[in-house]
């Protein structure tokens, strides 16, 4: 028998049940007009891949169906919107492309004659209808017409299609129940796939339960915080937030900010004052400005400039790493003699345990500054260099400032430790950040 084929990208129309689907391929137009100038039939089957745009006889299920065109609508862009009623499964042998695309096969007949299996299948029917008034309970998508078209079906056939049209599966799912010809087959394979679709729905029920428990907790502590803090109010155990904002405004004032940071810091503070107390920004704002004035504006320690105590102070540390401790000092001399403040990077490499994380100590000791160590390994995320999105809640700067909070000075001896450790993913590149 030969037909007009028409592709589907996801989708599966199944024996007896109508679908609403749209054509905009060139060669399914001309099939669906090919087939309306004559019988208006067609063969329908699920692509094994939906990505091709013109697939071959490989790149479609070999069982598809029988489908007669009830409603087609033309649109304004040339495509065509069709309603399409699925009739008998259709075996496809070969596909012949010209401007439009035919097939050549056979209708399947399905199984019909079960005399030795009745009570076999009327016992997988009733549990099938039962598993499927629990799915509907579960999904509350379903009105009880659905219900009532899909178990009136005295059918089992009819019946097994009818519930695959209307369970939340894939294409790939649904293309299975055609290829099943024995009845027991078809009900097993229907009783399995509800079955599953109802232990889904469960999971997602309990899950959505626990959120929602979540949130209402979330809430009431809200509400009791805010009840708190106006009993504390009262009492008067508790100061005004607005008198927080003129101590942190106080604080921030007595630090030795450059010009760029103060106006920062102005307009921030600006926009604090104007927040309302609830509003949920304020947190993340007040944030930003307690982070600037824990940092160690201006302050510095002194460095210990004669290089015979440096030397001595590595050499009780550190014995032998001769050629190590020589470069050391070649760097300190040539920093102490130019004066400058931009101070070249030293990059110790070694196997583990030779010692790099130990000089790098020894050198903040030597020089009498203070050591941060920042461990990279196992850092995948930039933000961990460049700091957080302030539009988060719980947002926080990048190890490097925290580093420099945690050093209580601004010219510390800051270790990159394990950089060769550093991983990139979709996240980003914490490697290029630095």
């Amino acid at each position: 028998m030969k037909y007009p084929f028409l592709p589907l990208r996801d989708f599966v129309v199944l024996p007896g049940q109508r679908a609403v689907l749209f054509f905009g391929r060139k060669k399914s137009v001309k099939s669906i007009e090919f087939a309306i100038e004559n019988n208006k039939s067609v063969v329908v089957s699920l692509q094994t891949d939906s990505h091709i745009d013109s697939p071959n006889i490989d790149d479609i299920n070999r069982i598809g169906v029988v489908a007669a065109i009830s409603q087609l609508t033309r649109l304004t862009d040339g495509t065509y919107k069709a309603v399409l009623e699925g009739n008998s499964v259709f075996k496809i042998e070969e596909l012949v492309e010209n401007d439009c695309y035919f097939v050549h096969g056979e209708e399947v007949r399905e199984k019909y004659d079960w005399k030795e299996k009745v009570v076999e299948v009327e016992a997988l029917t009733r549990d099938i209808i039962k598993q499927f008034q629990i799915y509907v309970k579960l999904e509350k998508s379903f009105n009880i017409e659905d219900l009532m078209d899909v178990i009136a079906n005295k059918d089992p056939f009819k019946l097994c299609y009818g519930i695959f049209s209307k369970l939340k599966i894939n294409a790939e799912k649904k293309q299975q129940i055609l290829l099943k010809r024995d009845i027991i087959d078809k009900l097993e394979y229907t009783f399995s796939e509800i079955f599953s679709e109802i232990e889904i729905l469960r999971v997602n029920k309990r899950i959505q339960a626990k959120v929602k428990d979540k949130i209402s907790k979330t809430q009431k502590e809200y509400y009791l915080h805010e009840k708190l803090n106006a009993i504390q109010n009262e009492l008067g155990y508790k100061s005004d937030p607005k008198s927080d904002i003129i101590e942190l405004e106080k604080k921030l004032s007595e630090l030795k900010l450059p010009e760029y940071a103060r106006e920062k810091v102005n307009e921030e503070l600006k926009k604090l004052k104007s927040m309302h107390p609830a509003s949920g920004e304020i947190s993340i704002v007040r944030n930003y400005l307690e982070w600037i004035s824990d940092l160690p504006w201006g302050i510095f320690t002194e460095d210990e400039t004669d290089l015979n105590v440096v030397e001595d102070s590595l050499n009780s540390d550190h014995y032998g790493l001769e050629k190590v401790k020589d470069r050391i000092l070649e760097y300190l001399a040539v920093k102490i003699l130019s004066n400058s403040n931009n101070s070249p990077i030293i990059c110790f490499v070694g196997p583990p345990g030779v010692g790099k994380t130990s000089l790098g100590k020894s050198i903040a000791k030597a020089l009498n500054k203070n050591f941060i160590r920042m461990s990279l390994g196992g850092v995948k995320d930039e933000a961990e260099i460049r700091g957080h999105r302030r539009t988060y809640l719980g947002a926080l700067p990048g190890k490097i400032i925290q580093g420099m909070k945690k050093a209580k000075s601004s010219n510390p001896v800051f270790l990159l430790d394990e950089v060769d450790k550093i991983s990139s993913d979709y996240r980003g590149d914490p490697a290029s950040a630095l």
